[in-house]
């Protein structure tokens, strides 16, 4: 079975380029995302992620209730600036690991989800990493703190 990356934002899943889908689907993921043009119901963007194993987000909120159930989740990445819509509380206490990207487009953060390997720790093996490290905070154990 593929694992699937879910792509949430409702205004850039049509602007991700084909090399970057292509790229993951090569690496065995499946790409799902909202393409509705609108901003999905809660209990729509928890049918969307449910069986996720990586969350690319925007500024949905992540809190424990969306988040319970998703047994198969082991990264949740937010392109843009800030954790404000996650509940980093119950994902350290679920074991997730936690990304940001900020001052990048979708592309990249695409193309970084290609260096999640099994065991669900970030990497930064397929994007230029001295850009990445510039531009991008991938907290290890810490959620940042």
């Amino acid at each position: 079975m593929k694992k699937k990356v879910a792509f949430m934002t409702r205004h850039h899943s049509t602007l991700i380029c084909e090399e970057a889908r292509e790229m993951l689907k090569e690496a065995g993921f499946e790409i799902v995302s909202n393409d509705t043009g609108r901003i999905l119901s809660r209990e729509e963007q928890k049918a969307l992620i449910q069986d996720a194993y990586a969350i690319i987000a925007g500024t949905e909120k992540y809190d424990r209730e969306m988040l319970e159930g998703c047994e198969n989740l082991k990264v949740v990445t937010r392109f843009g600036v800030g954790t404000d819509n996650f509940d980093l509380q119950a994902m350290r206490e679920m074991g997730l690991q936690v990304g940001v990207i900020a001052n990048y487009n979708a592309d990249v953060v695409f193309f970084s989800c290609r260096g999640i390997p099994e065991d669900g720790r970030l990497t930064d093996s397929s994007v230029d990493e001295a850009q990445l490290r510039q531009r991008s905070h991938f907290p290890q154990n810490d959620y940042g703190q």
